[in-house]
């Protein structure tokens, strides 16, 4: 299993949910902005972050690893993660989004990056890792895991902190199908997860690690 000692840890790899110290440095490495105001897209713009246990503030950059990709802030590391040469943390502006204002998980990715190794995928899935598989017809990615997530319909579409037992008997007892707690609207996204491991183009001799969310429903 993960390091228990290691700041950068997942407090549930189903989820991509970080633990609550990488969590910090996440949110610290990269600051948020619409482009377009009100509606724009949301992009991220490096920072800088300190590691738990550090002295010196690391710079983040912006990276982008494919073409027509939306670059995220990539924090370089050096470091032993589960006896794996970790050398780096990307994550996108979703994350950040989620993190700081309690938003869906719908869009996050992060990455980390290891130098390349030939076992690399054996030794993650010692680590509790568990890869997508690859559909034989496509040859997309599937899921690896399959959650959802309850939040209120008005506003910024809140989580709520207290998700519902059971979502879909509290939407048939409802009369308009739709659950209400304390009197606001409540839907549910289904999500799915991507975990990948893939040859890094920006970073030569690197492979990055993904876990990837994006609603379903």
């Amino acid at each position: 299993m993960e390091t228990q000692n290691s700041w950068l840890a997942f407090a549930d790899r189903d989820k991509c949910e970080l633990g609550p110290k990488a969590a910090g440095v996440v949110e610290a490495m990269m600051r948020t902005e619409r482009e377009g105001e009100p509606y724009g897209m949301l992009v991220a713009k490096p920072a800088s972050a300190t590691l738990p246990g550090g002295k010196a503030p690391i710079r983040a950059v912006a990276l982008a690893d494919e073409p027509y990709q939306m670059p995220g802030i990539f924090l370089p590391l050096e470091e032993d993660w589960n006896g794996l040469p970790l050398r780096g943390l990307w994550a996108n502006a979703a994350i950040h989004q989620a993190l700081a204002e309690n938003m869906p998980y719908d869009g996050v990715e992060i990455r980390l990056y290891f130098d390349d190794a030939p076992d690399l995928a054996d030794r993650l899935n010692a680590a509790g890792w568990t890869l997508s598989e690859l559909d034989p017809a496509y040859g997309d990615p599937m899921p690896a895991a399959i959650f959802t997530q309850q939040y209120y319909l008005d506003g910024k579409q809140e989580l709520l902190d207290k998700p519902l037992d059971d979502y879909d008997a509290a939407a048939k007892s409802s009369p308009s199908g739709i659950p209400k707690v304390d009197g606001r609207e409540v839907g549910s996204y289904g999500m799915n997860t991507i975990v990948q491991l893939v040859e890094s183009s920006a970073k030569p001799g690197m492979t990055y690690l993904t876990c990837n969310i994006y609603a379903s429903t």
